[in-house]
């Protein structure tokens, strides 16, 4: 008899896979912590997905010696998706321009989602988002230093004021190696090349744990848990080479969730970076234009002047990306069908010293993007 993967995995939970204490199904490996090998362990928080948000989180519930807390992802935990972000944290401090202010940047956030933010949330996060960046740099972010020794900002698209602080081209590569070293100093446990699989409840609909797969054996694991939290990311790789998300963006700890009768909203709000190499999808930040690369269609004219004249090329992403789009369909593109894109111009005054990789991506990746 046939049966199908996610029948499988409610039998195995069914079996008792979770609530047998984590007890571990088959040979373990240095990916994965002895004591969940030997199933004698149960997680306070079990955080899964090993970015930003996950990772920063974890650190926060690890504040409480009392919590015993781990991470677990299907990556290693620095080469989560978060590393590819190149442009850097928005957030007012004033360092960089005096005239800025939350108020300004909640207004530049809700105009950029076109009135359709949730405006409590983005007034929170405004409000925040000043002390996060001076807290990164107390865990020793490395960021891009003014001559007085403050980090220094700049301006990215749809933004009003100079308030991005940055790592060159590797803002988020930066943040995980920070955020790590924080984690691993306040004892947080990382599972490692697990995917998970499922979330198993108990017959009276509770949450008891997660059964996850070892990816490098292949064997099921169970790992039981007081407290979970999801934080897996997006699900971009649905659009293939139309979206500058990693491979491992498959939305998998999203389905989970909903399966466990966790609501999901506002599923349409997919955001589309406008530039990305259009051969694979690899992201060139939009600081590429923020430190002067400009966006060209085939004929050599900067198109952008027709849809953004006073942001131009800085103009918020679903602008830039319709722009972009538009000029496609109208025959002002370069190449065909999924690989179809316009061109963006390094060559002219971009500050090459703030964006090494981005370069070097773009020489290496697609012949047909020009590069200094």
């Amino acid at each position: 008899m046939e049966i199908s993967r996610r029948t499988f995995i409610k039998g195995t939970a069914a079996a008792g896979v979770v609530l047998m204490s984590g007890a571990y199904l088959g040979c373990g490996n240095q990916n994965i912590p002895a004591q969940v090998r030997r199933g004698d362990v149960t997680y306070d928080v079990l955080i899964i997905g090993s970015g930003g948000a996950g990772m920063r989180a974890a650190l926060a519930a690890a504040k409480d010696r009392n919590l015993k807390v781990a991470v677990m992802s299907k990556l290693m935990p620095t080469r989560s998706a978060s590393t590819m972000a190149q442009g850097g944290m928005n957030g007012v401090t004033g360092v960089t321009d005096d005239k800025d202010s939350v108020e300004s940047h909640t207004f530049d956030t809700i105009k950029g989602g076109d009135y359709l933010c949730d405006q409590d949330a983005v007034e929170y996060f405004a409000e925040n988002a000043g002390k996060t960046i001076y807290e990164m740099d107390y865990m020793g972010y490395p960021y891009n230093r003014q001559k007085d020794g403050h980090f220094h900002q700049r301006k990215m698209g749809g933004s009003s004021h100079a308030r991005a602080s940055y790592f060159e081209d590797r803002a988020g590569h930066a943040m995980v190696h920070a955020l790590f070293e924080q984690c691993l100093a306040h004892d947080v446990d990382f599972i490692s090349e697990c995917q998970m699989l499922e979330i198993a409840m108990t017959d009276a609909d509770k949450l008891a744990g997660v059964i996850a797969m070892d990816m490098r054996s292949g064997d099921l694991i169970g790992i039981p848990f007081k407290t979970v939290l999801i934080a897996t990311g997006g699900y971009g790789r649905a659009y293939w080479v139309r979206t500058s998300n990693p491979y491992s963006s498959t939305g998998d700890g999203i389905v989970a969730g909903m399966n466990a009768g966790v609501p999901f909203k506002d599923p349409e709000m997919v955001q589309f970076h406008p530039t990305g190499l259009s051969a694979n999808g690899v992201l060139l930040s939009e600081s590429s234009r923020s430190e002067g690369a400009l966006l060209i269609n085939k004929n050599g004219e900067r198109f952008m002047a027709r849809y953004a004249p006073e942001k131009m090329e800085l103009a918020t992403r679903d602008i830039v990306a319709r722009a972009i789009a538009t000029e496609i369909e109208e025959g002002r593109g370069i190449g065909e069908g999924l690989t179809a894109g316009v061109y963006l111009d390094f060559t002219r005054r971009t500050s090459i010293r703030r964006s090494p990789s981005r370069v070097r991506a773009a020489q290496a990746s697609a012949a047909h993007v020009p590069s200094a």
